[in-house]
């Protein structure tokens, strides 16, 4: 499975719909990061779209890779849960990338 699909199955789970009423979520953000169009807004000091997408997934990924040793969409489901607790869980140290915090806390997620 995709990276953001299961990512976005923990986040957003739409398990009060059946498989042909769910929203796609994927295929759109896809679409958009391909052809760098935002959504009309972010913060200032926030990274593009594309380049805070991509720290997410080394962020995810990272935490996985801590964790469990492995990368995130092949982890159990409840290993992904975990880890993506992790990144709203105050009292535990975010992931540092490229020296900096994990793009949660970076811009105040």
């Amino acid at each position: 499975m995709d990276f953001w699909t299961v990512v976005f199955a923990h986040l957003i789970p739409q398990t009060d719909r059946t498989p042909d009423h769910q929203i796609p979520l994927v295929a759109p953000l896809d679409h958009r990061l391909f052809i760098n169009q935002t959504v009309g807004y972010r913060f200032e000091n926030m990274p593009q779209d594309r380049e805070a997408y991509r720290m997410g997934l080394e962020a995810i990924n990272k935490e996985a890779e801590q964790r469990y040793g492995a990368v995130f969409s092949p982890c159990l489901t409840r290993c992904r849960r975990w880890c993506l607790k992790q990144f709203t869980t105050v009292s535990r140290k975010p992931p540092r990338i490229f020296g900096t915090p994990c793009l949660c806390t970076a811009f105040g997620s």
